[in-house]
């Protein structure tokens, strides 16, 4: 609930509704929805480059094309595998182009010439990144000359390429600091520690190009609160559900107080275009009516004054006959010389 919040807050960022300062601009409601339309792209777009920071693991040789297509979609940073995997899967992997983050040293508790080999087979094979285990042993017996020389030799071997150091286990604030130090003052590009409450404050310590890499991540309310705190890679299996499930959290946020406000203000306020066309539909509405209201009386006329017709009829009847009567009476007559002749 808590990261809703904070989302809702981060995406009404910026915005001046009509009602809360006097000076702030009305907008209309199809600006209202253009804004929550381009806010929700702009999430996403913070989504996207925020799975990029993700790194897959690949556990089992049978996933290789499914796991491999996941991180090309996802565009994630890398994908973690050990030497033996990356042997079986280096064709898929000239062919998708994703970066290699070869495992080596297995658990910790192998010599440094081991990991030292393990490392130049992985170049060869195409790794672009290297993981080293540190020794649990050697860490819990703060041997950390011994760990800062093995370190030191790896960093050489990587040369360009990129190298991180991983804790196993979660270890002592003392000895983590020490990790730091050494990390910082080595080259190492990574440290590589577990994920625990409060983990991200290690990149406190650290300095140069060394940032902080978390692993065993498996929820969005870590995702995002990794995230937040700056925390530079996040090895997952899960970034396709955790995207999904981040996405949907886009979709459900809605800015009703703002849709609000703004229909309010169209409301009060119309534009002029509105009121015209308002006027021109009553004028219209009144024509049409007119020639109504004349059939009405007219029709009422004639079933309310049928005695008046009659009437009417009389004296046309009246002044026919009269007419009739004149052109009986009238005579035609002729000049014949000096003569009137009637005819």
């Amino acid at each position: 609930m808590e990261n809703k919040q904070e989302n809702k807050q981060e995406l009404t960022k910026g915005v001046v509704l009509p009602n809360e300062h006097k000076d702030g601009v009305v907008i209309s409601t199809k600006e209202a929805a253009e804004y929550c339309e381009f806010k929700k792209q702009r999430k996403r777009a913070d989504i996207r480059n925020a799975i990029v920071k993700s790194e897959g693991v690949l556990t089992n040789n049978g996933e290789v094309k499914k796991i491999l297509e996941r991180a090309v979609k996802h565009r994630q940073a890398a994908v973690r595998m050990t030497p033996a995997m990356l042997e079986y899967v280096r064709p898929w992997v000239v062919t998708s182009g994703v970066k290699v983050d070869c495992l080596i040293g297995g658990n910790g508790d192998t010599l440094s010439k081991v990991k030292v080999y393990e490392a130049k087979c992985a170049l060869k094979m195409k790794a672009r990144e290297l993981t080293v285990t540190i020794s649990p042993s050697m860490l819990a017996d703060c041997r950390f000359a011994g760990i800062r020389k093995e370190l030191k030799r790896l960093r050489r071997v990587a040369g360009k390429s990129v190298l991180k150091a991983r804790i196993e286990k979660r270890c002592s604030p003392e000895r983590l600091a020490s990790m730091e130090k050494i990390c910082s003052d080595v080259g190492v590009d990574y440290l590589s520690i577990p994920y625990y409450d409060g983990c991200e404050r290690a990149k406190m310590g650290l300095a140069g190009n060394c940032r902080l890499e978390v692993f065993g991540v498996d929820s969005l309310p870590v995702y995002q609160r990794l995230v937040a705190s700056g925390v530079a890679r996040i090895v997952t299996e899960r970034v396709e559900e955790i995207q999904a499930e981040w996405l949907k959290e886009v979709e459900q946020i809605t800015f009703p107080k703002l849709l609000a406000q703004a229909r309010r203000e169209e409301e009060k306020t119309q534009p002029p275009a509105v009121v015209d066309a308002l006027k021109n539909t009553c004028e219209n509405v009144i024509k049409t009516e007119q020639p109504k209201e004349e059939s009405k009386r007219t029709e009422g006329i004639t079933a309310k004054e049928p005695m008046a017709q009659k009437e009417e009829v009389k004296e046309e009847k009246k002044t026919d006959e009269r007419t009739l009567r004149e052109k009986e009476n009238d005579y035609q007559c002729r000049l014949e010389g000096k003569e009137l002749k009637f005819l």
